[in-house]
């Protein structure tokens, strides 16, 4: 997980518990909390990454390697 801002990468974070396996459908599902965003997977809590900047601020979010993706929803 990472941000970028005025053409810049900050520090990566990384986590060991990731739950993909090649070739299978998943569930990713990341909520805007106060102070942080909570990462889900498939129903499974994997990661709590705080804000860098004010949520409101984001334009994109970004899903790197070889995947096919189906449906995007975006709620409040």
């Amino acid at each position: 997980m990472n941000s970028h801002e005025w053409g810049v990468w900050k520090s990566e974070v990384k986590s060991d518990n990731v739950p993909f396996e090649d070739g299978k459908s998943f569930d990713l599902r990341v909520s805007v909390l106060d102070n942080e965003y909570q990462v889900m997977v498939n129903g499974q809590h994997i990661y709590n990454f705080a804000h860098r900047f004010p949520p409101a601020s984001v334009k994109m979010l970004q899903v790197l390697r070889d995947i096919s993706l189906t449906r995007a929803l975006i709620s409040d």
